[in-house]
This record gives structure tokens, sequence and C-alpha cells, in this order.
């Protein structure tokens, strides 16, 4: 059975995929956290590295592979994601907390959605 194109969308690519979106918005939503916080800069890049490698662990302990091209552009993405939001904190021409609340909202939307599509197409490959 084809999956529809809202579940095929969050299926791996060999280097992008859907999920990109989710990586991007997890290293721009960190780093508004960590500005929030006040930390150094080079802190807070190496707390999201270490964060978006234990995520990948936990991914791959948990089952979910994803060709190593893809963990890569993951990664790399996240880290864009995370400088981006310190590129827009500089510019002082946002709302800041309306800034991470939107943002919030529609990572977490995308979040559930493709966590959705991830266990619907488990159960149309059974």
């Amino acid at each position: 059975m084809k999956s529809k194109w809202y579940i095929s969308i969050w299926l791996e690519g060999k280097y992008i995929d859907f999920w990109f979106f989710n990586h991007f918005f997890s290293g721009f939503l960190t780093a508004s956290f960590l500005i929030f916080l006040e930390t150094p800069h080079w802190l807070n890049f190496v707390l999201l590295f270490v964060l978006m490698i234990l995520w990948e662990a936990y991914e791959y302990k948990n089952k979910v592979r994803e060709m190593i091209s893809n963990k890569l552009v993951d990664l790399l993405v996240g880290l864009f994601g995370f400088l981006f939001m310190y590129f827009l904190a500089n510019l002082e021409i946002f709302d800041y907390a309306k800034l991470f609340m939107s943002t919030f909202i529609f990572y977490s939307i995308l979040e559930i959605w493709g966590f959705w599509a991830y266990k619907k197409d488990l159960i149309m490959k059974t």
C-alpha cells in the first residue's frame, strides 16, 4: 500500500527529508533558550552539539535507522538553526518572546505530525 503524501513526506531521504525543518527549529529553539539563560556562546554551541549527538544516539538505540549522510545533514542543519538564532538575536528587531513562542508552536506541530507519520508508516509496513 502506498503512503499518503502527508505520511510519505516524512520518510527518510538520502541527505534531506522533511525532518530537516525539525532539526533546524530544534537548533533555533535551543539557542533561544540558552541566549535567555545568558550562558557563554561557546558553551551553548558545545551543549547543542552534545545534545544533538545524544539525540542521534537515542534514535539509533530505538531502532530509527538512517543513512549516515542523513544523520550528518541533521547535525549541520541543527547547528545552522542555532547560528541563525544568534544572528537574529544580534539584530534586535524581533519581539524575542513572540519569536520563541511562535517557533515553539510551529516546531511542536511538526514534531507531532512527524511522529504520527512515522508510526503510521510502521503500521503500514507490517
